[in-house]
This record gives structure tokens, sequence and C-alpha cells, in this order.
């Protein structure tokens, strides 16, 4: 980083302070399997088109036109149609599972939403862990906080919890 200081003789000066240490700055936490308070998990990305407020509509059942109705947005005040809340909730889930891998399930999650998402943003999920707490057997359930941004704002921020493990694993059909 380069700094610029002024003495008390007016005169102006730069000098570099040091980058901070690799250990001040949170990594990717790279193995699901041993996870660490305070790793980050990478993050995710998608465009929200008009099509995807559409097939989000027919998927989920919410028929509210403003997620897919421009001039019904804007007559409601909306810039543009909005994808709707179980999306975001997907969109936050996926951000985890995809980080944890098909050993893994949510088991827990808490949203706070902040903004709609609008169709033209792009929205990109980030998070941290900030829980791991040993489950039965090998598994191990972690607690991550994730925010979602639709372009420059924050549209929703979350606690995900996930189970990981052989435990989480879904039963086949052939199986029940």
């Amino acid at each position: 980083m380069l700094r610029y200081t002024v003495d008390s003789t007016g005169e102006g000066s730069a000098h570099r302070t040091p980058a901070p240490a690799p250990e001040d700055t949170p990594a990717v936490v790279a193995d699901p399997r041993r996870p660490r308070v305070g790793g980050l998990i990478p993050g995710i990305k998608l465009d929200v088109t008009l099509e995807t407020c559409v097939q989000c509509v027919a998927a989920t059942r919410d028929f509210l036109p403003a997620h897919y109705d421009a001039d019904y947005a804007r007559a409601s005040g909306a810039p543009q149609p909005f994808i709707n809340t179980m999306f975001i909730h997907g969109f936050i889930d996926r951000a985890g599972t995809d980080w944890a891998g098909p050993l893994s399930r949510v088991v827990r999650r808490e949203v706070r939403f902040h903004s709609p998402a609008f169709a033209g943003a792009e929205l990109h999920a980030s998070g941290r862990v900030v829980e791991v707490e040993a489950g039965g057997s090998s598994d191990v359930v972690v607690g991550l906080e994730i925010v979602v941004r639709s372009g420059d704002r924050l549209a929703a921020s979350a606690r995900c919890d996930l189970q990981i493990g052989a435990a989480a694993r879904y039963p086949d059909s052939n199986e029940r």
C-alpha cells in the first residue's frame, strides 16, 4: 500500500507500508471435510435475466406479475421484474453445497432480505465459515455466513448450516 504523508514544513512524501501478513487474510477452505472458522467459501455468480425470472415463476408457482411483467413491475415502483424469494433461498443453498460437494445437505437456513434482485443484474454469493461442530461418525455440521449481492447492492444475508459427510447423503430410491 502506498501512503502519502505531510510533515510540519508542508513537504509531502510517499512511502510503502507492508502488505498484511498472509495469515491475516482469510483463505478459501479447499477441503470442506476439514473446515476452519474464518475460512472463505468460493463465490458463485449468475446473471438474472427476464427468462430466469419467468422460469422461476413457473417452477415455484409464484405468479405475482411483478416477477415477469415489466409494465406491472414499473407500475408498482420497481424498475424491472425481480426474482422471487424462493430463488434467493436456492441460490444461498447452492453457494454452500457447491463448495461442500455431493455429500452435503442444508439442515438450517435463516435469510434476511435487503433489496430485490432485478432482471438485468448479476447475482454474486460469497461466504465464510462461522462455526464448525462435530456430527455423528465422521460427519461435521458447518455454519456459513453467506451474502448475496445484486450488482452493487446487498440483496440478502444468511446463516446456512450444512451437514457434510456420509450421513448427509440422501438415500437412493432403491434403499427406501
